[in-house]
């Protein structure tokens, strides 16, 4: 949502359409009323168009980096809110895996970094995650929804799906097919 001069858009558009309806039908009726009628829609504390966001452990170490076409700041949650999300996960500097999303939260109180909407992963191996939901936790990454993990020769599906960012240690949980197909 944006605003114009401090003023939601929502509110000024729902205020120009009771307007007009107002005059088509032959009262004239004040503006001012109409707008004090509707009531404003929240706004978050900060809306940043167009940004990147990395996050490092203690040591200064990135963990994680993140671009997305918009980032809403609600600072009463301490949460940042994402809209179309690329980004990669790293382990000892490296890049480990890298993500796309239509969405995704940041808690700061926690550090948990959630994508939704639909996640694509893939790591440099070639290997690639779809999945409903990502949520990365310092060195642990889960999946929820929808679960298909591809590699070289084997295709993995299941409800959910836990291990580490550089896929060293996985676990498969729910309605788990694994498939085998010749190299």
């Amino acid at each position: 949502m944006g605003t114009i001069m401090g003023t939601p858009w929502r509110l000024i558009l729902a205020s120009g359409a009771a307007a007009l309806a107002a005059s088509s039908w032959g009262s004239p009726g004040p503006l001012a009323v109409v707008a004090g009628a509707v009531e404003p829609v929240p706004a978050p504390f900060v809306d940043i168009q167009g940004t990147r966001l990395t996050g490092a452990d203690d040591a200064g170490r990135k963990q994680w980096e993140l671009q997305a076409a918009s980032v809403q700041i609600d600072r009463e949650r301490n949460t940042l809110t994402l809209a179309d999300v690329t980004g990669w996960l790293y382990r000892g500097g490296a890049r480990q895996l890298q993500l796309h999303a239509p969405r995704a939260t940041y808690q700061s109180q926690t550090g948990t970094v959630e994508l939704a909407g639909g996640v694509t992963a893939s790591a440099p191996d070639g290997r690639r995650i779809i999945a409903e939901r990502v949520r990365w936790t310092g060195a642990h990454l889960t999946a929820a929804g929808g679960i298909v993990l591809t590699q070289p020769g084997m295709t993995v599906r299941a409800d959910q799906m836990s291990g580490d960012v550089a896929f060293d240690w996985v676990t498969f949980e729910g309605h788990v097919a694994i498939t085998f197909t010749p190299q």
